[in-house]
C-alpha cells in the first residue's frame, strides 16, 4: 500500500540500498534537492530510477524551483529566473504577465525532466513580517488578485506563509497553515 510520504535521495543516482528501501516503503512520491541535480540527462535518469523503484510511472516527483535564490536547477544547464519580488515590482499589468510567463517557462523546464510538481508558493508573505504588522507585499496582492498566474499545467504544491514554521504568532490565525515538510528549503 502506498504510504502518504515523500522521500528524497542522497545523490545524483539511486544506491541499491535506497532502491530497496523505496520499494519496501512505497512512498507516494519523491523530492529532488540541489544535491540531486547535475545535468538534464542525469535528472531524467534519476526521475526514472525513482519511479522504477516503486513500480509507478506516475509517482509524483517534486522540486522547489521558485526563481531568484530558490532554484535547485541552475545555470549553465538551466535558465535563471527572477524572484517573485522582482516580478511584483513591475507595474501592472506587466507584473502579472511576467509572473505567468516565468512560471510557464519553469513548468516547461520541469516537464522536460519528468518533474511533476513545483513546490513554489502560491501566496507568500515577505520574510520580514514584524509582530503587530501584517504587511503584505505587492507580490502577494498581485497573485491573490489573479491566483491562476501560477501555471495550471503543472501542479503547484501550495505553501502558505509561515516563514518556515507553523508557529509564527505574528501572522493572523488564518495564515498559520502547516507548511509541507517536503517544501521547506533544504
Amino acid at each position: 500500500m502506498t504510504a502518504s510520504i515523500i522521500f528524497g535521495c542522497a545523490g545524483t543516482q539511486l544506491t541499491v540500498e535506497e532502491r530497496d528501501f523505496f520499494r519496501a516503503a512505497d512512498p507516494l512520491g519523491f523530492i529532488l534537492f540541489a544535491r540531486n541535480v547535475e545535468t538534464p540527462d542525469q535528472v531524467r535518469s534519476l526521475v526514472a530510477q525513482l519511479r522504477q523503484s516503486v513500480g509507478r510511472t506516475d509517482a509524483p516527483v517534486l522540486i522547489d524551483q521558485e526563481g531568484g535564490r530558490v532554484a535547485r536547477l541552475k545555470p549553465p544547464e538551466w535558465r535563471a529566473y527572477p524572484a517573485a519580488g522582482q516580478l511584483a515590482a513591475l507595474p501592472d499589468p506587466l507584473a502579472f504577465e511576467a509572473a505567468r510567463l516565468s512560471a510557464r517557462l519553469i513548468a516547461d523546464d520541469l516537464s522536460a525532466l519528468g518533474i511533476t510538481i513545483d513546490c513554489a508558493p502560491v501566496l507568500d508573505l515577505p520574510s520580514a513580517v514584524l509582530p503587530g504588522e501584517y504587511r503584505v507585499d505587492r507580490a502577494l496582492i498581485t497573485v491573490a488578485r489573479q491566483p491562476d498566474a501560477r501555471v495550471p499545467s503543472l501542479r503547484t504544491s501550495r505553501r502558505y506563509a509561515g516563514n518556515g514554521s507553523t508557529r509564527t504568532p505574528a501572522l493572523p490565525r488564518n495564515l498559520r497553515v502547516a507548511q509541507s515538510a517536503f517544501c521547506r528549503a533544504q
